[in-house]
């Protein structure tokens, strides 16, 4: 007599299989935006195009001490904002950033742009970045503290609503110091993100903020 042979259920493993495949996809179709953005960067510009980023004010207290809450849409506030995120102790792009910000801020100043244009240095790093670290950090870069204002959130949860609204990934190294987008942002009155560029795309991203703040009001 031939001995019996027990056999798996084929069709119901190929099922789970099948549901899993598709759970998969449908994943990563939601996480890249219809897997248009396969990285961070890319789904971070795929946000910028749909205009989903925007930063409600913070609260920021400057290397002077005085309070400001950009893109409030207060009297005077600046048509268009170029901010780069930075911690003071940085030995490398941060102060390749402050060197760009301080080119932008000479031609600024030169009067060939309307004062509806500013920059904005933010520090994420509130546990060393207190007025003394901005201050240096502000005269290390000759920060004018008009034209160019370095400043820090109020708070941990301030900080913490900035990054998110602007997915901004910042992470300790573990040395430290932090490992951290080091873009230009281009936001307008109302705090929406209207470009990103490469610090060292700094004329470009002057020459976008020059562009929105002549855009005629709405």
């Amino acid at each position: 007599m031939a001995a019996r042979r027990d056999t798996a259920p084929v069709a119901p493993t190929f099922a789970a299989c099948a549901l899993v495949l598709v759970a998969l996809l449908l994943a990563t179709q939601a996480l890249t935006g219809g897997f248009a953005a396969w990285t961070f960067d890319d789904r971070r510009v795929l946000a910028l195009q749909q205009g989903r980023l925007v930063a409600q004010p913070p609260d920021l207290v400057t290397a002077r001490g005085d309070v400001l809450q950009p893109w409030s849409g207060a009297p005077g506030t600046p048509r268009a904002t170029l901010v780069d995120f930075i911690y003071t102790a940085c030995p490398g792009v941060c102060q390749a950033l402050g060197s760009e910000f301080e080119r932008m801020q000479a031609e600024l100043d030169d009067g060939g742009t309307p004062p509806a244009v500013a920059l904005l240095s933010i520090s994420f790093d509130l546990e060393r970045d207190d007025r003394d670290a901005l201050a240096a950090y502000t005269r290390r870069h000759h920060a004018d503290g008009t034209t160019w204002t370095v400043a820090a959130p109020r708070s941990a949860d301030a900080l913490h609503a900035l990054l998110q609204d602007l997915q901004v990934i910042v992470v300790p190294d573990g040395q430290g110091g932090f490992v951290h987008n080091g873009a230009i942002h281009l936001l307008d009155a109302q705090g929406r993100l209207r470009g990103l560029f490469d610090y060292d795309a700094w004329p470009q991203a002057l020459a976008a903020a020059r562009r929105l703040a002549a855009e005629p009001l709405p």
